[in-house]
């Protein structure tokens, strides 16, 4: 498929809106997205606004990895690591006890309304943190660990991998828009808002074709449905079989929590910690960069949803 559109092109224009504070329309692993810096209250702001959404409603987030996920939760429950390491489909994570934006004269706006943040504040944007302090974030699968994903196309590296897929024979690749997803927030360097490209109360586009002119005009910047040199990851059958031989993720995490609750509490997991969770680079296959449609590799459905508590406690919101 032939497309002007380059991967590093697009990344670059991409993270100069974010950073400028603008909205983004763009793949996601699931269903396109409405996205900014998720530190930017002005920002998520105008998210709130573009999707006639009430603000009282949270936003989903998107990390690049569980050492990210870290820097904005107080503590991570240590079912979460457990969690992380064995997914192989999307799945979103309520944490609770989010690092929230302090903010110059907190207690003084109008009730309903959040005051703006301060220039020095580190933390999330008030507005995407639920009244309890929880918030739901998600990691993009990619099938293992996330540096493989940013290797540059057509570098020795991703040469050798695309050999071993030729010889691996049976191969699926995992999701283009997680793949991207992923290499936006490394560069980044904070999570990304991420709410389905509707009209609140309307239904949420499966493809970029159905997704309104009015959203499309709302956004500051609108990533192409296609683009070339995109190096994507593929996990071999026998990876991917070994994977699928796990339970369900629900009873997944219904089987956590039980063990969690049978064996003695552990200390929350440093970002160091979290990172050596991820699966060893064994499960590692090929990589093949390529021109890519998104909407062919994203599941076209929202994620499940999993709300965890700081004593190993799982909540199935969504399945």
């Amino acid at each position: 498929m032939a497309t002007n559109h380059d991967i590093s092109d697009v990344i670059a224009e991409t993270l100069d809106v974010l950073k400028r504070g603008g909205l983004i329309l763009y793949p996601t692993d699931t269903v396109w997205g409405i996205g900014c810096d998720a530190t930017n209250e002005a920002a998520v702001q105008r998210v709130f606004a573009l999707k006639r959404r009430a603000e009282a409603k949270s936003l989903v987030l998107l990390a690049c990895d569980l050492d990210m996920v870290a820097r904005y939760i107080r503590k991570i429950p240590s079912i979460a690591v457990d969690l992380v390491s064995v997914n192989d489909a999307p799945m979103t994570i309520v944490y609770p006890g989010a690092v929230v934006q302090r903010v110059a004269g907190e207690g003084t706006a109008p009730e309903g309304r959040a005051s703006s943040p301060s220039p020095a504040a580190f933390g999330l944007a008030p507005s995407v943190v639920a009244a309890d302090g929880s918030v739901g974030i998600r990691i993009p699968w990619i099938g293992f660990d996330a540096s493989a994903s940013r290797t540059p196309a057509g570098s020795p590296r991703d040469s050798r991998s695309q050999r071993a897929a030729a010889e691996a024979g049976d191969e699926r690749p995992v999701s283009a828009g997680a793949v991207f997803c992923n290499r936006l927030i490394y560069r980044l360097r904070r999570p990304l808002v991420s709410t389905s490209a509707n009209i609140s109360g309307e239904p949420a586009p499966a493809s970029f074709d159905e997704i309104s002119p009015e959203i499309l005009a709302g956004v500051d910047y609108v990533v192409p449905a296609a683009v070339s040199g995109l190096a994507l990851p593929v996990l071999s059958r026998a990876v991917a079989g070994q994977r699928s031989a796990a339970p369900p993720p629900a009873s997944r995490a219904a089987t956590s929590a039980t063990s969690a609750r049978q064996r003695p509490a552990a200390p929350a997991p440093s970002s160091r910690q979290a990172l050596s969770a991820a699966p060893p680079p064994a499960s590692r296959a090929a990589t093949s960069a390529t021109s890519v449609r998104f909407d062919d590799s994203a599941t076209g459905r929202p994620s499940q949803i999993l709300k965890l508590g700081l004593d190993g406690e799982v909540e199935i919101i969504r399945p």
